[in-house]
């Protein structure tokens, strides 16, 4: 008597690890790629902010007869109608208009009083709810951007901005001699802070007076990852203590929202850069003049040129080409890689 051949149902198991080893090395050669993939996605987002802040920019300039906004004024004419000095507002208060917050800035009254005043009617910390705790505004923030979302230390409450403007570059970054007494306005212990670049302290440049060309010189870039200083992750960002709403006063030497060039991009570790310290080498919570340009981005940073086009810098971009870029009139013209 003959039985039917038993029909085998299902794995075995070592088939049935074999398939999930399987899987296990499928799924490990596709994460990288959805990675990749999310990071092109926010790099580009980013890249779609900076267009917004360069059309800001130039509606700006449109405004006001071709001069660029001030990196960061004072409320004394002709950023303001003070009678006395006071702590003003930054470059991004006066395109925030073109950002979507025109009913807000036309509220402002650029009075007698800081940038950071807790009472008064047209006051930043009436108008922008820095009172309840400032919003996230989208558009000062890299998608990149690994820190978590918080507001400024300082008891302003404004959102900390992951965007910088370009005051130029200091003496010696990248063997480049901008002549002190030039290129130079203050060197106190929060860094020299430039004045041969676009946006920098109380600054009235003009489209024409950029000689080196629009498409030459930088006027914003990114400050939206950590530092590490002493091995220590550190939020340094310039405008970490007041907010993005902080722009300069008559004679100081703290500039809140532009940094002046002095260290080569992504130098985020101040050992490797040799540097004792950042707080006390221009990298700091309270302004941070010399901040180290720098992002999640792998390999480099955002840049966004003074005539709005924007572009990818690495972070192996000679020190010499960045200062060129940074500073308006050097005489040296230098096209984006």
């Amino acid at each position: 008597m003959s039985f039917p051949a038993r029909v085998r149902r299902g794995f075995t198991l070592v088939e049935l690890l074999v398939v999930i080893a399987i899987i296990g090395v499928l799924v490990g050669l596709l994460l990288p790629a959805v990675q990749a993939a999310r990071e092109a996605a926010r790099r580009s987002s980013c890249a779609n902010q900076f267009k917004q802040l360069g059309l800001g920019l130039q509606n700006f300039c449109d405004v006001k007869d071709g001069r660029f906004p001030p990196g960061g004024g004072n409320m004394q004419a002709p950023f303001g109608n003070a009678t006395n000095n006071h702590w003003g507002l930054s470059w991004m208060v006066y395109i925030s208009p073109a950002l979507e917050m025109g009913d807000l800035y036309s509220q402002l009254t650029f009075g007698d009083y800081d940038a950071h005043a807790t009472t008064g009617v047209g006051t930043p910390r009436s108008l922008y709810g820095a009172e309840a705790g400032s919003p996230q505004y989208k558009i000062f923030r890299c998608p990149s951007n690994p820190m978590p979302q918080k507001t400024a230390s300082g008891g302003d409450g404004f959102m900390i901005s992951d965007y910088v403007g370009i005051a130029g570059a200091v003496n010696g970054f990248g063997a480049v001699n901008t002549g002190t007494a030039a290129g130079e306005q203050a060197n106190g212990g929060n860094g020299p802070l430039a004045v041969n670049g676009i946006l920098g302290a109380r600054s009235q440049v003009k489209m024409a007076e950029v000689s080196d060309g629009l498409s030459s010189t930088m006027i914003v870039s990114e400050v939206g990852n950590w530092l590490q200083n002493n091995k220590t992750n550190v939020d340094y960002r310039p405008s970490y203590t007041y907010g993005w709403v902080m722009g300069s006063a008559s004679v100081n030497d703290r500039h809140m929202n532009s940094v002046s060039l002095r260290y080569p991009i992504n130098a985020v570790d101040n050992i490797a850069a040799g540097v004792s310290d950042w707080t006390t080498a221009g990298n700091k919570q309270d302004s941070g003049n010399n901040a180290v340009l720098r992002s999640a981005h792998s390999g480099g940073v955002g840049i966004l040129f003074a005539d709005g086009a924007v572009s990818f810098m690495a972070s192996a971009t000679d020190p010499g080409v960045l200062s060129y870029m940074a500073m308006k009139g050097d005489g040296q013209t230098v096209v984006a890689p």
